[in-house]
């Protein structure tokens, strides 16, 4: 009676090759026996052919249950989803396969108290890694989830939970992502504050009204803390939480600033709006990374002039406030304006500059001591700081934007961890030989400085920046630059394309020259030694034709040439992008070795007839904005990327139509 149709079974033979099922959304009210049994051997077929069966979705059904041979018929699965089905009995999870990695169970209704298996009569507890119960909207406990060691994502959204005893998280020691949002939870657990490889933590939509010291000091790692939507009047972060990126306390009752914020040298955005605050401490000043800060819709009626000194500081929103000294128009704006406003009102008889500077380099050799990142850009610096060399942990170090003459030899000897280097916009005349040693380092910026040539690199080094260095030599031997992914080399003025570093570094994805003095472009070498490059920067040379062989690096995904007096190439051509580019040049390679005229002219025709530039665009700067935008929403993501469909079909469309055109 469960035999399955012509069409289903298809899919059940395909998946016994691939080793994935996807049954969603079928009106299942049990699992059919040819599922159930789906890894037993047909007539003819042979066992080192098929693939178990790890994957299987049957989200969007009637499940109530799936079966007692289930288990055991699925010992190779590790993936199940059953979201959006009818399952409310806490039996199911006797029936799970037994190394179960990936468990989703959102929206369906399960109620009451769930008291999952233990050890003893399931294997599932020791390998699963995620697990999600979200919106099941009646769940109140769920008992047994000690000693999940595997266990890194939990999601208990979207239920009834109003308590979680002290000891819920006992023994869940690798837990990186922990949902609890949209419960109606008044207070967090203690052993919350053990989860020490937490990374992001989500409470909002509950009704709690503390967050303190206990309840995070254990997460070193958290980067993310969202709880919206709280009743929360006080919060208390703990010196450990160093690695908080991402703090939304938004649509609380806080009247008095988060304590200890000034010790999160991570935060890059904070937000605490629709709240109750009156004041806004000095000591925000301090948090030199942080880039946006939402105050919207609180009491504050004056703010620390200081706060136009950070020089991070991109958006600062203030709108609902009743403040005195700044007026409307100020706050309209924009954050640029409000923040040199805001420097006008810096009391003349402050601080001296000097100590305000060695303020704020003390500031940073204390972060440096817990980040093992010191950071001292732009602190009018004249000699190398000595004192990083007490930091031989250091796995970043930033000396940018000073006035450095040269770098001691010992240094490298001693900053053997060190991973990222920038020394850009010194005045250095050389790297020592020594930096060689540093076999961990990834990222040497030395851009704009003095220097004549560059040292033997290690070759751990996979991003180099050695660009405004006027009198610097051409790199010849790079061969030891295995991991080389991108060279950043403009605005050195070089008059010959560098073709050595893409034979030699065979891993090159990204080569940016522009603003030198390159007349030619050696197209065959590039086809033939840059099959990884996706990147080509060449604007603003002194480039006048491209041989067409350039076409047939088909693989590039942007190929910069603005700014060049090309002759070959129209300006309209250019500004369509690197697609427009490559298929120009495809139409001017010669056919069996002879150039053919009238390919020229048809390349010509072609694009003329093509749609308007303005959509194409619009099309880059959608998909830059998606793929660059740090602080897009998943809602603003989906959006985005809807509006580039709609605009590709369109140009596709413009394009058919001026082919048929063409043709007639």
């Amino acid at each position: 009676s469960h035999t399955m149709s012509s069409s289903y079974q298809a899919i059940l033979r395909q998946s016994r090759f691939s080793g994935k099922l996807n049954f969603s959304n079928r009106n299942l009210h049990e699992l059919p026996q040819d599922l159930i049994h789906i890894n037993s051997l047909s007539f003819g077929e042979k066992f080192w052919e098929l693939v178990p069966l790890n994957t299987l979705d049957l989200a969007h059904n009637q499940l109530t249950h799936l079966s007692q041979d289930f288990s055991s018929n699925h010992m190779d699965l590790r993936i199940l989803f059953l979201m959006y089905n009818s399952i409310s009995e806490a039996s199911i999870f006797y029936e799970l396969p037994q190394n179960l990695s990936v468990l989703k169970m959102d929206h369906n209704q399960l109620s009451g108290e769930l008291e999952l298996p233990n050890e003893s009569h399931v294997n599932w507890r020791k390998t699963l890694q995620q697990l999600s119960l979200a919106n099941n909207k009646r769940i109140t406990a769920v008992h047994r989830l000690d000693s999940m060691h595997n266990l890194q994502v939990l999601d208990l959204s979207g239920n009834q939970f109003t308590e979680l005893k002290d000891e819920f998280f006992d023994g869940l020691n690798k837990l990186t992502h922990l949902n609890l949002s949209a419960n109606h939870l008044e207070r967090l657990p203690l052993s919350i504050g053990s989860l020490q490889m937490l990374v992001e933590l989500d409470v909002s939509k509950n009704k709690l009204r503390n967050i303190d010291q206990e309840h995070l000091c254990g997460m070193h790692r958290l980067a993310f803390l969202n709880a919206r939507e709280n009743l929360l009047k006080r919060v208390c972060f703990h010196e450990n939480n160093r690695s908080l990126a991402k703090i939304f306390f938004g649509f609380n009752h806080i009247d008095v600033f988060p304590e200890n914020i000034e010790h999160l040298p991570a935060l890059t955005e904070l937000e605490v709006n629709d709240n109750r605050l009156d004041e806004i401490p000095y000591e925000i000043t301090a948090m030199n990374v942080l880039r946006r800060l939402n105050l919207n819709n609180n009491d504050l009626n004056d703010l620390p002039p200081q706060l136009g000194t950070m020089k991070q500081l991109t958006v600062l929103t203030l709108q609902g406030n009743p403040l005195r000294r700044i007026k409307r128009s100020v706050l309209e704006q924009g954050t640029i304006q409000l923040k040199e406003y805001l420097c006008k009102l810096i009391p003349k008889s402050e601080t001296s500059r000097s100590e305000q500077l060695q303020d704020a380099i003390d500031y940073c050799l204390d972060d440096a001591r817990y980040t093992g990142k010191l950071v001292l850009a732009n602190k009018k610096l004249d000699q190398f700081p000595s004192v990083a060399l007490s930091f031989p942990s250091l796995t970043v170090l930033d000396v940018s934007g000073n006035s450095i003459p040269e770098l001691p030899a010992d240094t490298f000897m001693q900053l053997e961890s060190l991973v990222v280097l920038n020394v850009s916009q010194n005045q250095l005349k050389s790297i020592p030989a020594e930096i060689f040693s540093l076999q961990s380092l990834k990222e040497l910026y030395c851009a704009r400085n003095n220097l004549r040539e560059l040292p033997l690199l290690p070759s751990s080094v996979e991003i180099l920046d050695a660009s405004g260095n006027v009198g610097l030599h051409m790199p010849s031997e790079m061969s030891a630059l295995v991991s080389l992914r991108e060279a950043h080399l403009a605005f050195n003025k070089w008059d010959r394309f560098p073709i050595e570093v893409v034979q030699q570094c065979k891993n090159l994805e990204v080569l940016d020259l522009d603003s030198n003095l390159i007349r030619v472009v050696p197209a065959e070498q590039l086809l033939e030694y840059g099959r990884k490059l996706r990147y080509l920067i060449l604007s603003n040379n002194n480039i006048k034709q491209l041989l067409p062989t350039l076409g047939g690096m088909t693989w590039l995904e942007r190929l910069e040439l603005q700014g060049n007096p090309l002759k070959t190439i129209r300006h309209s051509i250019i500004a369509s992008g690197t697609g427009e580019i490559l298929r120009y040049l495809q139409q001017l390679m010669p056919t069996n070795g002879v150039g053919d005229g009238r390919q020229s002219q048809n390349a010509h025709e072609s694009h003329a007839a093509e749609p308007p530039t303005e959509l194409d665009e619009e099309i880059d700067q959608l998909e830059y904005k998606i793929q660059h935008d740090q602080y897009m929403s998943s809602a603003q993501e989906y959006a985005y990327k809807k509006q580039l469909a709609v605009l590709k079909a369109k140009r596709m469309r413009l394009r058919r139509a001026a082919q048929q055109k063409q043709k007639r």
